[in-house]
This record gives structure tokens, C-alpha cells and sequence, in this order.
């Protein structure tokens, strides 16, 4: 049954789509004489989902907030990127270069760390048979080294000039990386070194356009050398390897297999459509609250809380963002503190948040006054590990890919990851002083992050097994329902 359309905004690209501004307007006016009209949820869905699943969303969420005595608003936004995604990363996986290119980081990262383990010096020991018994757990969708017990490396391992020489031996010998360098550099040659993209080369690669037009300017700058590896290629691939011993060596690793992928995919294919989705899913949230309230959706909606509040009317608002729907909820508080001359305050309630610390960071000390209380539901690191992305080729979760790849830095800390609300992960230290901020202000609000599998207190309890259901569990909705009576027993 259709949602009625008092109970939808929804937007194109930030702005008011299929809504009319002044149904939005009756919307709240009529909000005094509603039966459950004193309290108010605006839920925003995640980020990777078309227009049909965010209605759906709606239409199946609806009595879970009038369980709740609440009248809730869904905002629907247009952002419908999973399938490109995970395409794309497919793609990108089947790229014979990128295969050649992970295949013998994961083949020497291992070997550094055995032999840091091991305490010996001198070249590494390459195990190939080992490795291929190991690769192959990807054909039946499993991870390779998944068992592989990274605990115990040695935080100070660096690789020696030896162990680097051996390295570049191994990238000048490898067959197929040589096969597809030479392919890359015969196609750029005939066009002259031009940078393009490689679609104009006709290149069967998904490599990133900054990378051809690097490699394209070398080329055009020397001789081609049969069979030589061009600078470019050799000296990103040896950083590549630095990067992933690095990480695995001080605990900023998402596992061997991950942690490799990420690099390869940071260093040579970052600037494919994968990181431009996210960037424009960040954009739309953010143009939603661009300063003119008649046509952009996040900014009407404050703009009739206000109107509200000027009327007399004052209903709790709790604020629902799922995944990169909270990045909404930080852009709302942020545009309540520019719009609102009243002390209005928000409940914020986060399902697997893909916000980094640092946003929620500047949100709170910016904006904090107008948060009153304040939830945050997310999966227990061990499930997060195995809700693979991408099965077969990335087998970690979204936020692990978003942390991992999307935010800039590797392993970007994240307040939906429960790693990054680990002490040992060393991310509450001097160098990341965000994390520890946002952590004590957390500790100020008892019960503020669920870390599902967790049952039995009412409220807190979440039985959520994967990122993308933790909005149809049951027990989550439950607390979530919770959440919004103790606010109601709260204002009495």
C-alpha cells in the first residue's frame, strides 16, 4: 500500500523532486492537530539504494514509528550506486594487470612478515606454491589468508634495499605484468603519449586517467625500451607494497588480503567511478541544505521546524540516518545551528554511519548544543569483517571499503566501525585527536553505541548481521522504538 504523501520528501540531487514545497508546508501545520503529531522522525536511508527501495523503506518502516507514537518523515533521495559499485570493483578485479599487481603484493607483504617474524635478514623467502594453495580460496568466494594471525608483526618492519631490489627483480620477470605493461605502452605510444582516457586508447584497463597520462608523458619523453616496465608503473607498484607492510606492521590493516586490494585499487585505480559515486552521494546530502529553503529538501524541512517553533508548536524531533543517510543528520545540525534563533535540540540516532570521525568532530563542537541524546547502532567487528562487499573479490564490508578506500587516508577512522572505538587501534591517540573527543563525548551519553550481536537491554539491543539489514532487523527497530518512549517519558 502506498505511503501516504505527507510522510515522503523527496529529492533529486538535494533539491525538492516529486514533493511539492507547499505539501510540506500543510504537512507540518497539520502536525498540532495529528493524533502522534508531538513527536516527530525524519529517517533518511542509506546511500546505496534507488527511489523503489527507499519507498519500500518507508512503507515498511511507517508502523514501526506509529508503534512509536510518532509521525515520521522519509526522505528519500535518489542514489541508487550499489550495483555500479560492486560492478565496477568486479571489473576492476578481472583486470588482468590489477590481478598481476595484487597476486605479488600478497606474495611479498606475506614474506616480509614472516621473516620479521622470524628475525631474518637478507632477501625474503617467496613460498609460490603456499601462495597459489591461498589465492585459490577466491574461486569458491572465500578470502584468501583469512587465518593469516597478523597480532603478533612487529611494529617497526621496513623493508631493506635488498629485499626492495628483489622485489623490482620480481616485477621485471613477472610474465604478465610485463605482457600488459607492454600493452599499455604500445597503445599509448601510437597516440603519442597523449593523456586521455583509456577508453579513447581503446586500453582494456580500468586504470585511473592520472596513471595513462603519467605513463603516456614518460613514454613520450625516452624511446619505448622493449619489455621494460615504465618508471611510473614500477615506482607506484614498489609504493604500493611500502603502503600495505606499513599498515600491517602498526595495526591500520583490514587483514592481508584487504589490505592489499585497497593499495593496488589507492594507487592505480582511485580515480575511477567508484570514488566519484561516493563524492556525489556526499554532494547530495550536503546540497540538500544549500540556503534556499523553496527548493532544496534538507533546508525546507528546518525551515518548517522553525516556522513551527515560531507558531507555538514544539515537537520532539528525533533525527534517523542509516549509513550514508547520516551524513544528512550531520548537515541538519549543522544548518539548525544557521537557521534556528530558538534553542531547538535533536535526538540523533545512527544505523552503521559511514561518517569519519573527524565530521562528527567538527559537528559536535560546532554544533553540539543542538544534539540532546544520541544513539548509535552498528555491527560487532566480527560480523563487519565477513559482510563482503563484494563476494569473491572484496570481502570485507562498505564501511570497511568507504575507511579503507573512499575517505582519503587508509583506514580512515569511522564512528559506525567498532575497530575505531578500540583503544589498542591507537586511533584515540595524539595523532588522531578527533577520535578521542568524539569518544568522551560518546562516555557522556550512557548507552550510546550498540554494537550488535547485543541482547537484553531494552533500548540497547541489536541482532543486526549485516550493514545493510540493520534496518529491517527486528530487535534494532525494537530499540529504536525504545529509544524514542524514553524520550517521551523524559519530557514529561
Amino acid at each position: 500500500m502506498p505511503v501516504d504523501p505527507r510522510h515522503i520528501v523527496h529529492l533529486e540531487n538535494g533539491r525538492l523532486a516529486s514533493t511539492p514545497r507547499d505539501l510540506l508546508r500543510d504537512t507540518f501545520r497539520g502536525l498540532p492537530a495529528h493524533p502522534h503529531g508531538r513527536r516527530v522522525v525524519i529517517h533518511v536511508h542509506g546511500g546505496l539504494v534507488s527511489m523503489e527501495r527507499g519507498l519500500e523503506v518507508a512503507e515498511r518502516l511507517l508502523p514501526v514509528y506509529e508503534r512509536a507514537r510518532c509521525f515520521p518523515i522519509f526522505v528519500v533521495w535518489e542514489s541508487d550506486a550499489r550495483e555500479t559499485i560492486v560492478n565496477h570493483l568486479s571489473e576492476i578485479a578481472g583486470d588482468p594487470f590489477f590481478r598481476a599487481l595484487l597476486r605479488i603484493v600478497l606474495r611479498f607483504a606475506k614474506a616480509k612478515v614472516d621473516a620479521a617474524r622470524a628475525g631474518s635478514a637478507g632477501g625474503l623467502a617467496i613460498d609460490d606454491g603456499a601462495f597459489e594453495v591461498a589465492y585459490a580460496a577466491l574461486a569458491s568466494g572465500d578470502e584468501p589468508y583469512a587465518s593469516f594471525d597478523l597480532d603478533s608483526v612487529p611494529s617497526d618492519i621496513r623493508l631493506t634495499q635488498i629485499e626492495e631490489r628483489q622485489f623490482r627483480d620480481a616485477l621485471e620477470k613477472d610474465p604478465v605484468l610485463q605482457r600488459e605493461a607492454a600493452h599499455l605502452c604500445a597503445v599509448l605510444s601510437r597516440n603519442n603519449g597523449a593523456g586521455a582516457r583509456h577508453a579513447l586508447f581503446n586500453i582494456d584497463t580500468l586504470m585511473t586517467q592520472s596513471v595513462l597520462r603519467d605513463v603516456g608523458r614518460e613514454l613520450a619523453s625516452r624511446p619505448v625500451i622493449p619489455f621494460a616496465m615504465p618508471r611510473r608503473l614500477v615506482a607506484g607498484v614498489v609504493r604500493v607494497l611500502y603502503r600495505t607492510v606499513k599498515r600491517l606492521a602498526t595495526g591500520h590493516d583490514h587483514g592481508l588480503y584487504p589490505t592489499a586490494f585497497e593499495e593496488v585499487l589507492r594507487e592505480f585505480y582511485l580515480g575511477t567511478a567508484i570514488a566519484g559515486l561516493w563524492e556525489l552521494m556526499k554532494a547530495d546530502t550536503s546540497d540538500a541544505f544549500e540556503p534556499d529553503g523553496r527548493r532544496f529538501g534538507g533546508t525546507a524541512l528546518v525551515d518548517e521546524v522553525d516556522a513551527a517553533w515560531a507558531a507555538g508548536y514544539r515537537p520532539d524531533i528525533t533525527l534517523v540516518g542509516h549509513s550514508a543517510g547520516s551524513l544528512f543528520t550531520c548537515r541538519w545540525l549543522q544548518q539548525a545551528d544557521l537557521r534556528l534563533a530558538r534553542p531547538v535540540a535533536f535526538n540523533v540516532v545512527t544505523l552503521a554511519a559511514a561518517l569519519t570521525f573527524d565530521l562528527v568532530d567538527a559537528v559536535i563542537t560546532a554544533h553540539g548544543r543542538r544534539i540532546d541524546r544520541i544513539r548509535l547502532f552498528g555491527l560487532a567487528d566480527a560480523l563487519e569483517r565477513r559482510d563482503a562487499l563484494v563476494p569473491g573479490v572484496y570481502p570485507r564490508s562498505l564501511l570497511y571499503f568507504v575507511s579503507g578506500v573512499l575517505e582519503g587516508e587508509a583506514d580512515r577512522p569511522l564512528v559506525g566501525l567498532q575497530r575505531h572505538h578500540v583503544a589498542g587501534l591507537r586511533h584515540d591517540q595524539p595523532a588522531c585527536p578527533a577520535v578521542g573527543r568524539v569518544l568522551r563525548h560518546l562516555a557522556g551519553h550512557p548507552g550510546s553505541t550498540v554494537w550488535s550481536p547485543r541482547n537484553g537491554v531494552p533500548g540497547q539491543s541489536s541482532a543486526a548481521t549485516t550493514h545493510g539489514s540493520i534496518d529491517d532487523d527486528e530487535t534494532t527497530l525494537e530499540s529504536l522504538v525504545h529509544f524514542i518512549a524514553e524520550e517521551a517519558v523524559a519530557r514529561r
